[in-house]
């Protein structure tokens, strides 16, 4: 975490690493996703004196490898404003749905 739009230094949230972070509505709060997939949710003070330490709190996990997903997902979660609910983008099952392509349709506008 960095003071924004000041910078400063960098204040660590996670010590096993993590991606895809996302804030709660109202700055209260940080979800990310862990190395192992899991969700996790970390209080975070909205705002931190000059000179004050960063005191996070407790980290806990939210949902257990619910995000298995393709990391070429930029996120594949949203927290709600009040980060009580969450829309989590998951894999459809069996075969991938055709893909119709309509050549020319401009035409069939003129009819």
């Amino acid at each position: 975490v960095r003071a924004f739009p000041e910078g400063g230094s960098v204040r660590q949230v996670s010590s096993g690493g993590g991606s895809q972070p996302r804030w709660r509505q109202d700055g209260s709060e940080l979800f990310y996703r862990a190395a192992s997939g899991a969700l996790v949710a970390v209080q975070v003070p909205r705002t931190i004196p000059a000179g004050a330490p960063f005191d996070r709190g407790a980290s806990r996990t939210l949902f257990d490898g619910l995000l298995d997903f393709s990391p070429l997902e930029t996120f594949a979660y949203q927290p709600s404003a009040d980060g009580q609910r969450f829309l989590v983008s998951q894999p459809g099952t069996g075969p991938a749905p055709p893909i119709n392509v309509t050549l020319n349709w401009q035409e069939a506008l003129k009819k």
